[in-house]
């Protein structure tokens, strides 16, 4: 102890640890070995073990932990930069900044907007430049992403470039290719082809009923024996008078594609109230041939279209057959077309038509895609009064006459040339519905 300036100086005499000198010295000699060759980690503690004395050797730590420091210092030493997140980040080679005169500018690798426009040209540029930097393809990818959001290379494109500029590519567009340009895929052929795969499509959509086999080859063999008697007498069609019933509704919703309108983006979405058919209804009866309508019958209120009142009906229709068409009550040659409902197909209602001589064109079961006033008439009525909020049923009836009155014999005709075609394709298609149809 020694007191010097009124306070007390502790003297420390021990000598330094020589021991520990040396075990840091090892320590960093093998850290130097490790960084400057390329050595296994067990050659690099074995040259540093040779170097030291044993009372060194026992202090230093144990060789797993020597080992993971020298993979460590390894590691660090080819490190990939860490991704920039700004372009002052950015780190630039030198020998990517200067061109052949020496002067410090970009030129390949800085984009150029006037230049190259094409913004997939801009992309591929971007890339070949993270890859001159050493980024791997999904690191390139990444970086883009960041950049161009959604409108960035899809990862497949970044990877399939990665490779031709890794392994020294240069250009950045697309590869030229000889001959004719290609011509297949134009609007008209798509056109076409649309055409083509939406024909005669099988229907998948909800169908009268699920057919059997026997059904649906019943089918296709009723249409067989029409068509073949319409090539036997040409002015069949010209000679049915075809008929069906059908509900008219005080008020009937419009439909999904009635009820769209046009709107802008910014437009408000339009609100709309779920809407049901009215209570309030009447039942019509149609009978119509390739001229036009022959007789409309109003059902009365409480009354159910059964065989006494088809019978009725039919009576009816025979007077005005004779005066609307003459040409075919005088040589009986008239053919009723109807579907098979219970009233249609009644013994009663089929003793009257022979009794008559009223031959009628068989009709397929489950078929109103087949009934003309089924898939044509009825859809187009109701179409013209759909949406319509009317005062009373007998207003109905009124826009009802109005609209059928409107028809022309040239859509008649239509009607009659396409329930001749829908019997061609379901022979075609062995008497399946066919989407598109209207059931």
């Amino acid at each position: 102890m020694k007191k010097q300036f009124g306070a007390v100086l502790k003297i420390n005499n021990h000598q330094p640890d020589r021991s520990k000198i040396e075990v840091k010295q090892a320590f960093e000699n093998m850290k130097k070995i490790a960084k400057e060759t390329e050595l296994s980690s067990r050659v690099v503690l074995s040259t540093m073990s040779k170097e030291v004395t044993e009372s060194v050797a026992r202090k230093l730590p144990e060789i797993s932990s020597m080992k993971k420091t020298i993979q460590r210092i390894r590691q660090k030493e080819i490190m990939v930069p860490a991704n920039p997140r700004t372009l002052d980040e950015l780190v630039i080679p030198a020998e990517y900044k200067t061109t052949i005169d020496a002067s410090f500018k970009l030129t390949s690798y800085v984009l150029n907007v006037e230049i190259m426009p094409d913004e997939k040209i801009e992309q591929r540029i971007n890339l070949k430049f993270l890859v001159k930097l050493g980024k791997s393809a999904t690191e390139s990818f990444n970086l883009l992403t960041e950049v161009y959001g959604d409108s960035v290379l899809s990862r497949p494109r970044v990877f399939e470039w990665h490779k031709p500029f890794r392994e020294g590519r240069e250009e950045v567009e697309d590869n030229q290719r000889v001959g004719h340009p290609c011509s297949s895929k134009t609007n008209d052929n798509i056109s076409k082809i649309n055409e083509i795969v939406r024909k005669d499509r099988l229907c998948a959509k909800m169908v009268p009923k699920n057919l059997t086999l026997e059904q649906k080859d019943g089918r296709r063999q009723i249409c067989v024996d029409i068509l073949e008697r319409m090539e036997n007498e040409r002015d069949l069609l010209k000679k049915v008078i075809t008929c069906d019933e059908t509900w008219i509704f005080q008020y009937d919703p419009e439909t999904k594609r009635q009820s769209m309108h046009w709107k802008t983006s910014a437009s408000p979405k339009l609100k709309k109230a779920r809407m049901s058919k009215s209570k309030l209804k009447a039942m019509l009866i149609i009978f119509f041939d390739i001229k036009g309508v022959i007789m409309t019958e109003w059902v009365p209120q409480g009354q159910t279209v059964n065989q006494h009142y088809y019978l009725q009906v039919l009576t009816t229709l025979r007077e005005r057959v004779r005066r609307k068409r003459p040409e075919l009550w005088e040589n009986d040659s008239w053919i009723l077309h109807q579907d098979n409902a219970p009233a249609h197909s009644a013994l009663s209602v089929k003793r009257f038509l022979a009794k008559n001589r009223i031959p009628v064109l068989q009709h397929p079961p489950y078929s109103p895609d087949l009934a003309p006033c089924d898939f044509w008439l009825f859809p187009k009525l109701k179409s013209a009064l759909k949406g319509t909020h009317f005062e009373s049923v007998e207003a109905v009836k009124t826009k009802a006459t109005e609209v059928l009155k409107a028809l022309q014999e040239k859509d008649f005709q239509h009607c009659f040339n396409q329930w001749k075609i829908r019997m061609e394709r379901y022979v075609k298609h062995g008497g399946e519905y066919i989407e598109g149809e209207k059931c």
